[in-house]
C-alpha cells in the first residue's frame, strides 16, 4: 500500500490522506468524517499541510502522521501520532478509532517564526522498536529531542553547542543509531555536525554523546543542507550545498562524502580526544560531487522529507535525485567511476517528488504539471526499479 496526501483546491477540501492499494488500484481514504451527538464536525483530522508526508512503519502496516486534535487552532498546532494496523477493506475508519497520539507534546505550527517541531524523523532498532526524532524550539532555541520511554528528552549537551541563533531545520540517523548527522547555523554559516549516539545497554534512553564538525571545502556563500546517511555504510554522508547563482536563483549541488570520519574535527576545542579517535578509525575520504544542479521544490510547496528530492536505494549503492529536467535520475556511487542515467525518460514527465519502497524494487513517482495560476495535473506513477 501507498500513502499519500491530496488536497482538493478546486473544493477547497482539507487535506487528506489517501491509501492506494498497489494489487487492485483502489485507493480509499483513511479516515471519515464523525457526525453525532458528541462531534460537531471533522474530529482529529489530517486537514492543513503537515510538511511532512505519511512515514510506514516497518511492520505491521502502522502508519505515522501529523494531525489535528478536535476543536484545535491553527496555532495549536498539529500533533505526531500513529494508526493502528490498516487493512484496505476496513478503509476508511473513525479517526477517533484508527489514530492514537505518540506525544502530545509534538507539535507542528505552520509558521517559520512559530515553528516548535521542523521535522521528525523515525528511526528503528533490530528489534523494531521505534524511536522518534525531533527538532523543537526551547528558549528560543532550535535543539534535537527524542521521545524515551521517560517522556521527551534533548539529546545530551546539545544546548552547550548550540548559539542563540543557530537553527537546525535538517537532520538524519544512521542505520545503526550510532550517529546523527544535523545541518545547524545560519545562512552560509550553516555546517554538518556529527552526533555519537551512546546509547544505554538496554536501550531507549541515550547516556550521553560527542559532537564533532566536519570541515568541508564549500562556495563562497553556499548553504549546506540535508545531510542523508548511506543505508549500509554509516561512514558514507549525502548532502546538499545551495549555491547562489543571483539574488533570485540557487544551483543545488548534490555531495556525497565517503569516509567522513576524516573530516571529523572538534568544536570550540572539545572532545579532541574523542574526535581524533573517530577520523583515525577509517582511512582517507572523499568529498565527490555527484550533481552539479538537481532540481528543488521552491514554487510549489509540497510536503516532503526533502525539498530538493534525493534518496539513497536500499542497497546503498545508487542516490536517486530529481534533475534540473524534472526527470528521475540515478547514479550508481558503487564504483570507482560516476554513472549517471535517466530512469524511463519518456514514461515520467514533471516529476515534482518520490519516494522508494524499503525492498527496493519500486519507486512512487509524483508529477505535477501547472497548466494555470489554480489549476495542475498531478498524478502517481508506480515503476518498477532495474536491478
Amino acid at each position: 500500500m501507498i500513502a499519500y496526501e491530496s488536497l482538493d483546491v478546486e473544493s477547497n477540501e482539507p487535506l487528506s490522506i489517501y491509501i492506494y492499494a498497489l494489487d487492485d488500484a483502489r485507493v480509499k481514504p483513511l479516515t471519515k468524517l464523525e457526525i453525532g451527538p458528541y462531534f460537531s464536525g471533522r474530529v482529529r483530522d489530517t486537514s492543513n499541510n503537515s510538511k511532512r508526508l505519511p512515514a510506514w512503519s516497518q511492520i505491521n502496516n502502522v502508519l505515522y502522521l501529523l494531525y489535528r486534535d478536535s476543536g484545535s487552532t491553527l496555532k495549536s498546532g498539529r500533533l505526531l501520532g500513529k494508526t493502528r494496523a490498516i487493512s484496505f477493506e476496513n478503509l476508511p475508519q473513525p479517526s477517533s478509532e484508527i489514530i492514537i497520539s505518540v506525544h502530545n507534546e509534538i507539535k507542528q505550527y505552520h509558521t517559520g517564526l512559530e515553528s516548535d517541531i521542523s521535522e521528525y524523523h523515525l528511526w528503528y532498532d533490530q528489534s523494531n522498536s521505534i524511536e522518534v526524532f525531533f527538532t523543537k524550539l526551547t528558549n528560543k532555541r532550535h535543539l534535537i529531542y527524542y521521545a524515551s520511554p521517560w517522556g521527551l528528552e534533548p539529546l545530551p549537551n546539545m544546548e552547550t553547542r548550540m548559539s542563540q541563533i543557530d537553527i537546525i531545520d535538517s537532520f538524519c540517523i544512521s542505520s545503526d543509531g550510532k550517529w546523527l548527522s544535523c545541518v545547524s547555523g545560519v545562512d552560509d554559516k550553516k555546517r554538518i555536525l556529527i552526533c555519537e549516539l551512546n546509547w544505554h545497554k538496554y536501550g531507549g534512553t541515550i547516556n550521553s554523546t560527542h559532537y564533532c564538525e566536519l570541515r568541508l571545502t564549500k562556495t563562497k556563500l553556499g548553504i549546506l543542507q540535508e545531510p542523508l546517511f548511506s543505508p549500509t555504510s554509516p561512514t558514507t554522508l549525502a548532502y546538499i550545498e545551495f549555491i547562489p547563482v543571483d539574488e533570485l536563483t540557487l544551483s543545488n549541488e548534490l555531495h556525497i562524502i565517503t569516509n567522513w570520519p576524516s573530516f571529523a574535527h572538534p568544536i570550540d576545542g572539545e572532545n579532541k580526544d574523542r574526535c581524533k579517535d573517530i577520523r583515525q578509525a577509517t582511512g582517507t575520504g572523499s568529498n565527490i560531487i555527484v550533481k552539479k544542479d538537481i532540481y528543488r521544490n521552491d514554487k510549489n510547496k509540497i510536503p516532503r522529507p526533502n525539498a530538493t528530492s534525493y534518496s539513497w536505494h536500499p542497497d546503498g549503492k545508487r542516490v536517486f535525485y530529481i534533475n534540473s529536467k524534472r526527470k528521475i535520475e540515478y547514479v550508481d556511487v558503487s564504483g570507482s567511476e560516476l554513472q549517471h542515467k535517466v530512469l524511463y525518460s519518456d514514461q515520467i514527465q514533471h516529476a515534482e517528488q518520490f519516494a522508494i519502497s524499503p525492498d527496493g524494487q519500486f519507486i512512487a513517482v509524483l508529477t505535477h504539471k501547472q497548466i494555470a495560476e489554480s489549476e495542475a495535473l498531478t498524478a502517481i506513477q508506480i515503476i518498477s526499479l532495474p536491478l
